[in-house]
């Protein structure tokens, strides 16, 4: 009895002895990759954190320089206001500053817009802040109409080639405004000035020109164009002819319509051809002086072109084409 209990003692010790020896090789790998893993992402969310949290203190702080900033401005004379955009004289060291004054027309009065936009790195993306100004009330900025001259028209056309001369006189514009010049232009192009309601252009050669007048003002300041008048006489600003579809193309889900016309039979100066789309002028891919593409996509629309003329000029409308 007493061996058998001998024996029953020694086994039950080597089984202790095997359970002390703890985990193997293969589950202390796997605890580590495991530790490793779960370590890795702990650290990289920290770093994302605090690269958030260093972005959102330096926005709060670009936030902070752009008001005061705006403080500034307001402190301005309404009037130096504008200048800000041209020369900006309010920077701030580590910060990329810039400034965009644009004066809003309201009813009778006016207004300036003020847009600040601010970077600095670590962002990405600079932080717009906008604001309106208004003039102090009883010094109301009033916009002030400069008018171009009137009633433009050639008074001769004589002699042939070198001998030749075109006398262009006109009106003065209906302002009380001082008048310092007038800018006479031919084909578009300024061709000289005067300080008289008159001038005689001699072009040398016996083509065919068209003329506008400017009127400037002492304050800088150059008015629109006058009526145009062209040595061909009374001419029709005709519109293009024959607008029609070439073809459609298709580039991943995006379709264009490729269009083409052929332009007016005239001697005057056609500036551009402006390209409407269900009556409105749309930014156009120019594949040739009268052929343009644009896409569409999967909805169909209506265009058709005008001619533009020197002088700001519009033609009429063109023939419509639609998709399909």
């Amino acid at each position: 009895m007493k061996k058998e209990y001998f024996y029953f003692q020694k086994y039950k010790k080597k089984l202790n002895l095997k359970n002390k020896k703890g985990f193997t090789l293969v589950e202390v790998v796997v605890a580590l990759l495991i530790i490793s893993i779960i370590t890795l992402v702990l650290v990289r969310g920290t770093m994302i954190s605090a690269g958030t949290l260093k972005v959102n203190r330096v926005k709060t702080k670009a936030l902070a320089v752009a008001s005061e900033k705006l403080e500034l401005i307001k402190s301005m004379d309404y009037e130096d206001i504008e200048l800000i955009s041209e020369n900006p004289m309010l920077f701030e060291e580590g910060y990329d500053i810039s400034y965009e004054i644009t004066t809003v027309y309201e009813g009778d009065g006016s207004y300036k817009q003020v847009k600040i936009s601010i970077l600095k790195e670590p962002m990405n993306v600079p932080i717009d802040v906008i604001t309106q100004i208004y003039p102090v009330k009883g010094i109301e900025e009033e916009y002030v109409e400069h008018p171009p001259p009137i009633e433009l028209e050639i008074e001769y056309d004589n002699g042939y080639g070198g001998e030749r001369e075109i006398k262009l006189v006109w009106g003065e514009p209906d302002t009380e405004l001082e008048i310092d010049k007038y800018n006479i232009y031919r084909g578009g192009v300024l061709i000289a000035s005067a300080f008289t309601e008159m001038l005689i252009d001699r072009p040398g050669n016996d083509d065919i020109y068209s003329y506008y007048v400017t009127a400037e003002y002492e304050d800088g300041i150059e008015s629109g164009p006058s009526n145009v008048v062209n040595t061909a006489g009374e001419y029709e600003y005709l519109p293009p002819q024959n607008l029609y579809i070439v073809e459609y193309t298709q580039g991943g889900n995006a379709r264009t319509v490729h269009l083409a016309w052929e332009a007016p039979d005239t001697p005057l100066t056609i500036v551009r051809y402006a390209v409407y789309r269900d009556g409105v002028e749309v930014e156009v891919d120019w594949t040739g002086e009268t052929s343009c593409s644009h896409r569409i996509g999967k909805i169909n629309y209506t265009f058709y072109i005008i001619a533009v003329y020197e002088g700001d000029i519009f033609s009429e409308p063109s023939n419509e084409v639609t998709t399909e």
